[in-house]
């Protein structure tokens, strides 16, 4: 089995205009690398420390981050913005590079 890295998500439930962009973003990213990568979702209000979220989400259940909150491979990138798809595009590239070397 190939290694994949965790594209992790905190969305609102009704989700909000920028929850929505940001997930639509992500599907993208998804859809370029179905192998490599892999989306979680959570949704606040519902779900409450999730015992499959990586260490890099659970802390952001506990400081209440505001929503949408983006945790790529364990790591924190956004929070309360739609991510720079710039910035990201570099991060997701990293990752990947980390995957296969």
């Amino acid at each position: 089995m190939s290694k994949s890295a965790r594209v992790e998500a905190l969305i609102a439930s009704p989700p909000t205009e920028k929850c929505q962009q940001m997930i639509g973003m992500l599907e993208g990213y998804i859809r370029q690398y179905p192998e490599k990568l892999r989306l979680i979702t959570y949704t606040r209000g519902v779900d409450f420390f999730p015992d499959d979220a990586s260490g890099g989400m659970k802390t952001m259940f506990q400081k209440g981050s505001p929503v949408p909150t983006l945790v790529v491979n364990g790591m924190f990138f956004s929070a309360n913005v739609v991510p720079n798809r710039e910035e990201l595009d570099a991060r997701i590239r990293q990752v990947l590079e980390n995957l296969d070397s």
